[in-house]
């Protein structure tokens, strides 16, 4: 109560600095209980202007007391909305462009699976976006850093079909029919009909005459060489992206388009001229059948309306008793439409999406979602901390990808223990990524080529004597919420990680318990590989009884215990008395505890100085003060 009297009486202290009307008929005249109000009732509360505060910023307060009428009138509610709704008149700035994935609104974003389509939708203005997370617009200057939105519409177009307008001339000499080749000669004199053009008089062979639509016969046995032009037109000749001539033909061509030369045949003579002759025949059943030409090269020299593409036919021999020439000029042409129709984008991966429209020189406000990897979730696992490494900077998590299909990590956080988010990067099936404390450091002791991430962010480090670790994919979802502890004492501090047991278990609350992790079997962990699991449990093989300064001749001794209900080879272990020297002792090779069985090592005959036990590599007695003894696994003098 007390709380609130002191906020109550503070509203009147507002309304001298903020700088807004705070009188009447200022917007804000109810504000503390103003007294130009025109209501002369006194009865607000602190609740009542809290009531009041809501209504004028968003309209949904709750009116109440005797001033209500005039406090919650239309002029003093939803500030936040006249704001929107004016933000283009009063400030230049449109609504930002709206999201929609696989056609649901989705400015929040969305899981999205591989193939997932978005569409990027504007009331108004050509559309540009990023995918990046950076904004499509520099900051001050205005000018344009991302990608238009923009549609890709790829169109087949017949430009000269069979049957096409045409018109031909039978040359005479060098000087006839001079640029023929060209889009304004004129040929109005030349034969005219449809393609194709040709003449046929052995029609018991391979018969032309249903497709001869312009009569050449005067040839025959006079001429071999025939002008030919097709005229078409042609809209829009900078889209075209593809340009196809097939020719049905007998038996040799050239073919120009509008004057330039695309192609050629077989059997055209070298040196070429008005009454050249095909230097060989092509089989009548082969020129019944198109053949193509690519002359996509040339598809700059169409132009916007008339075109040309001339043909100047050769027939092998004047005598020769059929001729054919059959264009068809196919064309693919792409055009790309910018605005509100566009096809959309194909979600492949994570992205961070950010948009603006721009009409004019006037941009839209920016929205941004980010539409996540839906198989990150299910995908990505913790498999190994090394959380307390017995050198500095030395710490790391692994995570691996334990699902059958590459994912995208970019924008996956690390949240709590440590601090980091994913840069865009991905993790096929079954490989390994780390998030380092110090790479250089990290590096000094295991080396390179190891895949990393990146380094703990904000100066976070793992916590030495276990804390919660949290992972995130990009849409937020929780991967992993669970704590590590000091289960074991060799991963604190003395140079061992901790390793996932099974990191395809479907349980995840396995990584918060014990049972779900185990001591890496390698002096520094195995980051970035497999974890191999110890052949013998944690806890097999104890430390059951020691004896510390005795008078007895065998001096002091260490009993071990096999607890298990097989035999265990505890060949090359070691025993020490000091965690930073484990390897003064090293068992003999051969050495195998028995079930429920008891092994006794001397002082003097074994670890002790002066013991000449071959395994005795550092001398060492028990102090009667105490102190700890340590049995670690081992093989071939490597823990």
């Amino acid at each position: 109560a007390e709380a609130a009297g002191r906020n109550f009486s503070r509203w009147d202290i507002l309304n001298s600095w903020v700088g807004f009307a705070w009188s009447f008929p200022g917007p804000n005249f109810y504000y503390g209980g103003n007294p130009n109000i025109p209501c002369t009732a006194t009865d607000h509360t602190y609740e009542m202007q809290v009531e009041w505060l809501k209504n004028w910023l968003t309209g949904t307060g709750i009116p109440s007391g005797a001033c209500a009428a005039e406090a919650y009138a239309p002029q003093y509610s939803d500030r936040l909305g006249w704001m929107d709704n004016n933000l283009q008149s009063r400030t230049g700035f449109s609504q930002p462009p709206r999201f929609r994935h696989n056609g649901t609104l989705a400015n929040a974003g969305a899981v999205a699976s591989d193939g997932d389509i978005l569409h990027i939708i504007s009331d108004s203005g050509l559309i540009y976006y990023t995918l990046d997370g950076s904004d499509p617009r520099e900051a001050f200057t205005g000018n344009i850093l991302g990608t238009a939105y923009s549609t890709t519409t790829t169109t087949n177009i017949t430009l000269i079909a069979p049957s096409a307008d045409c018109t031909a001339t039978i040359p005479t000499s060098s000087t006839d029919a001079t640029d023929w080749k060209a889009t304004g000669f004129d040929d109005s004199a030349w034969l005219s009909g449809t393609s194709a053009v040709g003449y046929e008089f052995d029609p018991e062979a391979t018969d032309y005459s249903s497709l001869i639509g312009l009569d050449a016969s005067s040839m025959y046995n006079n001429s071999t060489s025939l002008y030919i032009r097709v005229p078409f037109i042609v809209s829009g000749a900078g889209d075209i992206a593809d340009l196809q001539l097939n020719m049905k033909y007998d038996d040799a061509f050239v073919a120009y388009l509008n004057g330039v030369e695309v192609a050629r045949s077989a059997h055209v003579p070298a040196n070429l001229s008005w009454s050249s002759g095909a230097t060989n025949y092509y089989d009548d059943s082969l020129a019944m059948n198109y053949q193509n030409f690519d002359i996509t090269a040339y598809r700059d020299n169409l132009q916007n309306g008339e075109n040309i593409l001339a043909i100047h036919g050769l027939n092998y021999g004047a005598s020769s008793s059929d001729l054919i020439f059959l264009p068809q000029l196919l064309a693919t042409s792409t055009t790309t439409q910018v605005g509100n129709s566009a096809n959309g984008i194909i979600l492949n991966k994570t992205y961070d999406v950010r948009a603006r429209s721009k009409n004019g020189s006037t941009w839209s406000a920016l929205n941004r979602a980010v539409f996540a990897d839906d198989q990150v979730k299910d995908s990505l696992r913790i498999t190994e901390i090394m959380y307390n490494p017995d050198s500095s900077g030395g710490e790391f998590i692994e995570l691996q990808n334990v699902g059958t299909s590459s994912i995208d990590l970019y924008l996956c956080k690390l949240t709590d223990g440590v601090e980091f988010t994913f840069p865009d990067m991905q993790l096929a099936p079954g490989e390994y990524v780390l998030v380092v404390e110090d790479q250089l450091e990290f590096e000094d002791i295991y080396g390179t080529g190891y895949m990393i991430a990146g380094e703990f962010g904000n100066g976070t480090r793992l916590s030495n004597g276990g804390e919660e670790i949290v992972l995130r994919d990009a849409a937020g979802r929780e991967i992993h919420d669970f704590d590590y502890k000091d289960w074991y004492p060799v991963t604190d501090g003395r140079g061992f990680s901790l390793c996932a047991v099974n990191p395809l278990a479907a349980d995840l609350d396995l990584w918060d318990q014990r049972a779900g992790w185990e001591a890496s079997q390698s002096y520094g962990g195995n980051p970035g590989a497999s974890h191999a699991a110890g052949n013998v449990a944690y806890e097999a093989i104890v430390i059951n009884e020691i004896l510390s300064h005795t008078d007895a001749p065998s001096g002091d001794w260490i009993e071990l215990y096999n607890a298990t209900n097989t035999s265990i080879d505890v060949s090359g272990w070691f025993l020490s008395d000091d965690a930073d020297a484990l390897k003064k002792y090293q068992i003999a090779n051969g050495t195998i505890i028995p079930s429920g069985g008891y092994l006794v090592f001397t002082q003097s005959g074994n670890f002790g100085v002066g013991a000449t036990d071959a395994g005795n590599l550092s001398g060492f007695g028990l102090s009667e003060l105490g102190e700890t003894v340590f049995l670690s696994s081992g093989a071939n003098g490597i823990l």
